[in-house]
């Protein structure tokens, strides 16, 4: 056990890392900053609206942000980082806490501090307790692509990720179409019925041709389909994420 964790070596670790990235979030919270007292004072004079983007930006950079937050991998840090006497799962806990803890925390954080200044209107809907849960799986499983691809690919990882992650978004869309016609047959029009989430979250169906919406029980087939899905991402693309750092530290 100890040889895969040593507490004592990951905080020297993170200490270490520390020194070369505190910077990065000073830059994290002072964009975010900036951004809000800029669209306060536009959105003030001319009206643009601008301040109901922040919570946008603010979520695209902790699903989009692990290449700029993470500089372990790139050409110049690589053989460095993989050569420090720390374990494999040591290195990747530490590139995993600043992407899905650190910067979460921090970004989320600085924008609720932002909005006990001033009320920022879109934040109240997103933050309603009432789909915390699924809002927090949805941002993690999206930022657990860009974290693969971080960690996967070499170069240009914002464009091969948003690839990847279109792909995805195709292949969940049939799937969830075929899925539910296989699983719910009475559905009618199931073509017109079915947006691309509708197997993370399907107690119903729109019916066209009665423009009206019916419900429908969920099977046990299907809630074991949408556990394995909920398993795959992130949970699942965070393991092939260590098992790949581990293949480029050997």
């Amino acid at each position: 056990m100890d040889a895969v964790f040593n507490i004592k070596r990951f905080s020297n670790l993170f200490r270490r890392e520390f020194t070369y990235t505190w910077k990065t979030f000073l830059y994290i919270v002072t964009g975010l900053v900036v951004y809000f007292t800029a669209a306060k004072l536009l959105d003030a004079t001319w009206q643009f609206q601008l301040m109901s983007l922040l919570p946008i930006i603010g979520f695209a950079l902790i699903i989009c942000g692990t290449p700029f937050i993470n500089k372990n991998l790139n050409k110049a840090n690589s053989v460095p980082f993989l050569t420090t006497p720390a374990s494999s799962f040591e290195k990747w806990l530490l590139i995993w806490g600043k992407s899905a803890l650190i910067t979460p925390i921090l970004v989320i954080g600085t924008i609720l501090l932002l909005n006990q200044i001033s009320p920022i209107h879109a934040l109240k809907q997103i933050i309603d307790t009432k789909y915390i849960t699924e809002r927090i799986h949805f941002l993690f499983a999206f930022q657990s692509v860009f974290f693969l691809g971080y960690i996967y690919f070499k170069e240009r990882v914002l464009v091969k990720a948003a690839i990847a992650i279109t792909v995805l978004f195709m292949l969940a869309y049939l799937i969830s179409k075929f899925i539910i016609s296989q699983f719910y047959p009475e559905i009618i029009e199931v073509e017109d019925s079915l947006n691309i989430f509708s197997i993370l979250d399907f107690n119903g169906f729109y019916h066209r041709a009665s423009s009206s919406y019916i419900e429908t029980e969920t099977t046990t087939v299907y809630k074991i389909c949408l556990w394995i899905i909920k398993l795959i991402f992130p949970l699942g693309l965070w393991v092939l994420s260590y098992i790949k750092l581990r293949e480029r530290e050997i």
